[in-house]
């Protein structure tokens, strides 16, 4: 969880309006009640407002993003990327040297700023077309990650090249599924026409979402035909 000292001294080195300021540093230190109990509230961002994703992005670019791009520079060997989507990230070198030496640096840089690595959710894996081509001509296949809902895996295109290819997590689709089949279950007295409109709404924000051509012949175009006598 972010501390709050250490973001308002980063905001204050980027605004200069004191006013705007100690607005929030009020919304973030907001006392936390559990209860009859009120806790003092020294770290993190509150849940369920639109400022903490903004002021976590602010944090984190200076944490990470900055501090990737001179490090990408100045000390890293080789090609070096990063993807970042709030607190998700991966990082790709082209030398595995780097990417270890980098994996050992990445927790003392978080844990400067208060932060911590998720080492259940983190880990280091081959990537590459290379790396994948080897892996195939011995019977192998590369790990999979998992990024923003999909499973990231590396395969073939129709010409023969390989790349890296994503497809929606099975484990959310299956909750998404079950999801659908309880709210059903739920309101089977309720009118048709709305139960229509709302599975319509759900199903068309997972196509929009997760409608990409490594999905066409999974997910909706797969699954739901054998689902659709149970929902």
């Amino acid at each position: 969880m972010i501390p709050h000292d250490e973001l308002m001294n980063l905001l204050r080195k980027k605004i200069s309006d004191r006013r705007f300021l100690r607005l929030i540093e009020v919304l973030i230190t907001a006392p936390v009640i559990v209860g009859k109990e009120t806790s003092s509230n020294v770290r993190g961002c509150p849940q369920g407002s639109i400022l903490s994703p903004v002021l976590a992005n602010i944090y984190l670019h200076h944490v990470i993003d900055e501090w990737f791009d001179e490090i990408s520079r100045s000390h890293i060997h080789g090609r070096a990327e990063m993807v970042r989507y709030a607190d998700d990230m991966v990082f790709t070198f082209q030398y595995p040297s780097e990417a270890k030496r980098f994996y050992k640096v990445l927790p003392k840089r978080l844990n400067k700023y208060g932060l911590e690595l998720h080492e259940d959710k983190s880990q280091l894996i081959p990537a590459g077309h290379i790396a994948a081509m080897r892996a195939n001509q011995s019977g192998k296949r590369l790990p999979t990650f998992n990024f923003l809902g999909f499973t990231c895996y590396w395969g073939k295109t129709r010409k023969g090249f390989w790349r890296l290819k994503f497809t929606s997590r099975k484990d959310r689709f299956a909750a998404k599924l079950k999801g659908l089949r309880d709210f059903l279950w739920k309101n089977l007295s309720t009118d048709k026409r709305q139960i229509l409109n709302t599975v319509i709404r759900v199903i068309r924000g997972w196509i929009n979402y997760h409608g990409i051509s490594d999905n066409l012949e999974t997910s909706w175009a797969v699954y739901l035909p054998k689902y659709a006598n149970n929902l």
